[in-house]
Order: C-alpha cells, then sequence, then structure tokens
C-alpha cells in the first residue's frame, strides 16, 4: 500500500499567559518566509514581481493604487530577501503530535531480558511523515527536515518513561516545534510528491520542542552545532559555555498534571 506522506500543516499561533513558566517565543515560517530561503540557498532570484502579483495585498488592490502597492512590497520582499543567511536564520515549522511512551523488551539470554524505554512522536494528520509542504504566489514547496525520524523516536530512561506514562494523555494532540536551517535548495525542477509539483527546500534540524495544550515545555531537543539566537546573546554577554549535553534531548517536567 501506497504512503501518503503528506501533511497539512496546522499554524497556530497561542496567546500566551504572562504566568507561563516557560514561555514560547518562536515566530512560525510562513510561506513567504520558506520561499524566500529555497531562492537564497539556491543563490537564485526569484521573480519578486509575480510573488507580489499573486498575493492577497496586491490582488485586494484596486487597479488604480496597485502600483503603489508594488512599490511598497518589492521593497519589503527585497529587503527580507537580502537580510536572510542560509547560515544563521532560522526557519520553524509548528504542528500537533500524539505522544506515546513506549517499553521495549529483548531476551538477551534465558536469563536476562534488557529493557529499554522510548518517547515515540506521530504526527496527528498523518504517521509518516517525509516532508511539511508550504505554497506561496501559487508555488508549492517542500520543506524536507534531515534526520527527521531521530526525533520522532528518542530513547529515554526509566525515571523519564514513568513519567510520561504517568503524565501524557493517550491520542491527546501535543505541539511539535522544529526549528531549522536552510541546507540545499534542488532548483533544477520541482518534483512530483502525492500528485503535485513542489521544489524541495532540504534542511538541517537545530532544535526541536513539544508543548502542552497549557503552554507547558514537556521535552525538548537540541543538536549538538546548534546555539539558538537568544542563547548566543546570553553566552556573548556572560561568556558563556554550551552545554553538548542535549544531544538525545533534554527533558522538561511537566508544571502540573494533565487534565
Amino acid at each position: 500500500m501506497r504512503k501518503n506522506y503528506l501533511i497539512y500543516l496546522s499554524f497556530i499561533i497561542l496567546t500566551l499567559s504572562g504566568t507561563t513558566a516557560f514561555a514560547q517565543t518562536s515566530t512560525y515560517s510562513s510561506g513567504e518566509d520558506i520561499a524566500i530561503a529555497f531562492y537564497k540557498t539556491g543563490d537564485i532570484a526569484p521573480n519578486f514581481t509575480n510573488w507580489i502579483e499573486n498575493t492577497a495585498p496586491y490582488i485586494n488592490t484596486p487597479w488604480a493604487k496597485r502600483e503603489d502597492v508594488m512599490k511598497k512590497e518589492r521593497g519589503r520582499v527585497l529587503e527580507r530577501f537580502n537580510q536572510y543567511n542560509p547560515l544563521e536564520s532560522d526557519l520553524t515549522i509548528r504542528t500537533k503530535v500524539i505522544l506515546e511512551a513506549q517499553e521495549v523488551f529483548e531476551e538477551i539470554d534465558e536469563n536476562i531480558v534488557e529493557t529499554t524505554y522510548f518517547l515515540n512522536i506521530s504526527f496527528l494528520d498523518n504517521e509518516d511523515v517525509m516532508y511539511f509542504p508550504y505554497v506561496h504566489a501559487n508555488q508549492n514547496y517542500a520543506v524536507m527536515p534531515f534526520g527527521l525520524e531521530k526525533i520522532t523516536r528518542t530513547e529515554i530512561n526509566k525515571p523519564e518513561y514513568d513519567f510520561y506514562i504517568e503524565n501524557l494523555i493517550p491520542k491527546r494532540p501535543y505541539y511539535l516545534n522544529i526549528d531549522m536551517r536552510a541546507n540545499q535548495a534542488v532548483t533544477k525542477r520541482p518534483i512530483e510528491m502525492d500528485g503535485i509539483n513542489q521544489w524541495v527546500l532540504k534542511t538541517n534540524i537545530a532544535s526541536s520542542e513539544i508543548w502542552d495544550q497549557n503552554d507547558a515545555l514537556i521535552w525538548e531537543y537540541t543538536a549538538p552545532w546548534y546555539t539558538s539566537p537568544e542563547l548566543e546573546k546570553l553566552q556573548n554577554i556572560y561568556d558563556l559555555k554550551k552545554d553538548n549535553n542535549s544531544s538525545k534531548g533534554d527533558i522538561k517536567p511537566f508544571l502540573h498534571k494533565a487534565e
């Protein structure tokens, strides 16, 4: 049976409470963000006029004023394009996931059974996600994070397993944020996936987080090579050294029992 790898993202911006201990600060990437990243990474200048002509600010403007909108939007997009740096600029996606704590037994011999524990992350709309689709100015883009399977099945220890068994609610959606850096843009031609021609942008996962419905951070992963812009600022101010012990993902506790 053919697997359908397409997942449609729900881009949900939550209104955060000032009393939330772990505050979400990410700005989630739009179709325009992905399009800019694709062309800048591929070292190609897009057709900005075509972009603007296919976006709402231009389409919804009366003909007499469209020239002014074109000039304003062109300047805005060109500035964003010039400021984007694939080596330093993060892309962030957000989607819903289901979490499962799993206990696995392996018989080493007749007297020894080895037990390992995992936190499994499956996507709400499709378990077998390969890419994340975006659309901008009538063009389709497929964001492909390298190593996505490494964060969707993470080995944890026994106390962490017990913690998740006690707190996770089966089949209840949680929110997954993934911060990425663009790695390669496949610019030769779009690739047909799930019946749609899509421009492929390959990325490296810098960090990821799982949040519950009450904005409590319950799991996070940080790649050994990655330093967030916020942490980098703190390091520059206080001369802090980066903690590289988070290569497998750091467990953050619930602030409350799940309801």
